[in-house]
């Protein structure tokens, strides 16, 4: 069993897996990041079958929707790059 654990904080950004030290720019990256591992090791308790094509493909569009609702600003846009 890997334990994860989420670093506690104002804003804070840190996480670790196992004896492994993260931090990610943002305390909502942080949890883009948790979700991520969290699905991945509930997949491999329950021993999934490899994911197809198809699957990948909603995986990465679901992990960039997430990653861009976080980068909006308060008026709904991207901030500038």
């Amino acid at each position: 069993h890997t334990i994860i654990c989420e670093r506690i904080g104002v804003d804070c950004s840190c996480f670790a897996v196992g004896p492994n030290d993260f931090a990610t720019r943002t305390a909502a990256e942080k949890r883009i990041w948790l979700r991520a591992i969290s699905n991945l090791k509930v997949k491999l308790k329950n021993k999934a079958s490899d994911p197809s094509a198809s699957d990948l493909r909603h995986y990465r569009d679901s992990v960039k929707e997430q990653v861009l609702s976080t980068r909006l600003e308060p008026s709904g846009r991207l901030p500038p790059s």
